[in-house]
């Protein structure tokens, strides 16, 4: 209510064409792609909207700093943008950041030059055009040339590490095992500024993040060490990742985390975890705007439906098995329960029907 109104009131009373109307509109634009309530890809539409509007007055000619700091927002909102082609959106993400770097040179803004170079890093990871492994690369050394600026104590730091992990767990080129070994040392480096007092966000984002790299070191060797390691790490990111708080990132932690209690046959404890992803994904969706929408958060997490109805399956609780089914409205998941094999023969006939 109170950022809607701030909206509201904001569009209203700026005046056009001038500095302070887009300062407002670049504003306005942070506060769209921040925005808890309402459907986050109708917020990320407005935002580059605004964008736009405030790019109608940051010329580069007029006002260079300022028309670099737009621009790199734009290429920030692009990168995350649902609407849209996704490889388009990242090419021009990258056209973006590297109109932002016209301006900020290392020589004179060496602090936003930083920034900049971690931002590119983290659209090349990303990138669906282009050679895969060459993207990566280019992304470590973009993030290695923002850790040039960026001292040891600063969160901005603390942030290239992080990024660092995630580009070395995917890394194709090199060794495999050795760049895991990158990736965790990077995620150390990081968790020592993102505690989870000063830093909870970023801490739980680590935290996933390590998760990741565990998981993948597993299947490197040491594989039950690994995926307890793994497993703690996502159980801190969810500490944080609340179904309230943060519902899509705590969908993706929940999937991860249940897949490995799967894994480990802990039904109980896939049971827990797929209801937190679940609680997740119905608040999503009913903040969705539109069933396209709504579909398409349900297709990046039926699979926690579908842990959880094969966890009550295996320990023969067949009524919340049903319910789970039920509150997906999945036909795949009727299809699972549907299936010979795993109706047993007490479960009455009323029951399997339903």
């Amino acid at each position: 209510m109170v950022v809607s109104v701030t909206i509201t009131l904001t569009t209203f009373f700026c005046p056009k064409s001038n500095y302070e109307w887009a300062t407002t509109q670049n504003n306005l634009a942070a506060t769209y792609t921040h925005r808890i309530c309402g459907d986050r890809a109708e917020n990320f539409e407005l935002a580059i909207a605004a964008i736009e509007q405030a790019l109608s007055v940051y010329t580069k000619p007029d006002f260079p700093y300022e028309w670099a700091t737009t621009k790199n927002n734009l290429a920030v909102i692009y990168r995350d943008r649902i609407r849209g082609n996704k490889a388009e959106n990242i090419e021009q993400a990258i056209a973006s950041y590297e109109q932002a770097l016209l301006v900020y040179t290392k020589p004179d803004f060496p602090y936003k030059w930083a920034t900049a170079q971690n931002n590119l890093g983290t659209i090349y990871s990303n990138r669906v055009r282009g050679d895969k492994a060459e993207n990566i690369e280019q992304a470590i050394a973009s993030y290695e040339q923002a850790l040039l600026v960026y001292t040891k104590s600063s969160d901005d730091w603390a942030t290239t590490q992080n990024n660092l992990l995630a580009a070395y767990t995917k890394r194709i080129h090199g060794d495999e095992t050795e760049n895991l070994k990158l990736a965790i040392a990077a995620a150390e480096q990081a968790l020592l500024v993102y505690t989870k007092s000063n830093f909870p966000y970023d801490w739980a984002m680590t935290q996933n993040n390590l998760g990741l790299a565990y998981i993948n070191l597993a299947f490197c060797g040491e594989k039950a060490e690994n995926i307890e390691q793994a497993i703690a790490a996502f159980e801190q990111a969810l500490s944080v990742y609340t179904p309230e708080a943060e519902p899509f990132r705590c969908i993706y932690s929940s999937k991860n985390l249940s897949l490995l209690y799967f894994y480990q046959s802990n039904w109980g404890k896939t049971i827990k975890t797929c209801e937190k992803g679940i609680t997740a994904v119905e608040l999503s969706r009913s903040w969705a705007n539109d069933d396209d929408r709504r579909q398409e958060i349900m297709a990046e997490a039926i699979i926690v439906y579908q842990l959880q109805v094969q966890a009550y399956i295996n320990i023969n609780q067949w009524d919340k098995a049903i319910k789970t089914v039920e509150r997906s409205k999945a036909r795949n998941l009727v299809e699972l329960l549907a299936k010979q094999n795993l109706k047993p023969k007490d479960v009455p006939q009323e029951i399997t029907d339903r």
